[in-house]
C-alpha cells in the first residue's frame, strides 16, 4: 500500500464534479499517449449523472482534493452480455490523476472494488478494457484477474477480465 492518506468515498449526484474532474485528467494524459479507452463526450458531468447512480461511484480524496475514481456495476449489458449478473460486481472507470500514478492507487482501488463484491456477496468481479491497451492488460493480469476473451463493441475489440474473490 501507498504511504500516503487517501480517503475513499461513494460520492453522491452533489460531487459527480470530482468523479469528472479525476477522469478528465486520465482522459488528458492517455491522449497524450494516445492510448484513450473513453470519449472525452462521455465524461462531462451530465453524461456522468445518466451513466451512473450514487450507489455505484467511489472518490479518492487527499487533503480534500479527488486524486482517483472508480465505478462498480451491479450489471454490464454491454460488454457482458448473457453473463449472469447475480453473481458478480462490475469495475469501470478506474482513474488516478497523473501525478499519483504509479504510487499502487489503482491496486487499492481495485481491492476496494474486490472488498465490495464480498462485501454483497458476489463471487466474481468482471471488466472490460480495449484489448490494445497492453499496459493495462498485464497490470490487470497482475492483480489477479484472468482474461475470459474478447467481444467487439462499436469499432473496437474490447478485452472481457474477470477475477474470483
Amino acid at each position: 500500500m501507498a504511504t500516503f492518506d487517501i480517503n475513499i468515498e461513494l460520492i453522491q449526484n452533489d460531487d459527480i464534479s470530482d468523479l469528472s474532474i479525476v477522469l478528465r485528467d486520465t482522459y488528458n494524459w492517455l491522449s497524450r499517449k494516445k492510448s484513450c479507452q473513453w470519449s472525452l463526450d462521455d465524461l462531462s458531468e451530465e453524461k456522468l449523472l445518466d451513466a451512473y447512480g450514487n450507489d455505484e461511484i467511489y472518490v479518492g480524496y487527499q487533503n480534500d482534493q479527488p486524486v482517483c475514481a472508480v465505478i462498480i456495476q451491479k450489471i454490464d449489458n454491454i460488454f457482458w452480455q448473457g453473463s449472469n449478473h447475480d453473481d458478480a460486481v462490475y469495475l469501470h472507470k478506474l482513474a488516478v490523476i497523473e501525478e499519483l500514478r504509479g504510487s499502487k492507487l489503482s491496486e487499492k482501488l481495485v481491492e476496494l472494488v474486490c472488498q465490495r463484491a464480498a462485501k454483497l456477496g458476489k463471487y466474481f468481479v468482471r471488466l472490460d478494457c480495449r484489448a490494445n491497451r497492453e499496459k493495462l492488460c498485464i497490470f490487470y493480469n497482475n492483480q489477479g484477474f484472468q482474461h475470459q476473451g474478447n467481444i467487439m463493441v462499436g469499432n473496437d475489440t474490447h478485452a472481457l477480465y474477470q477475477k474470483t474473490i
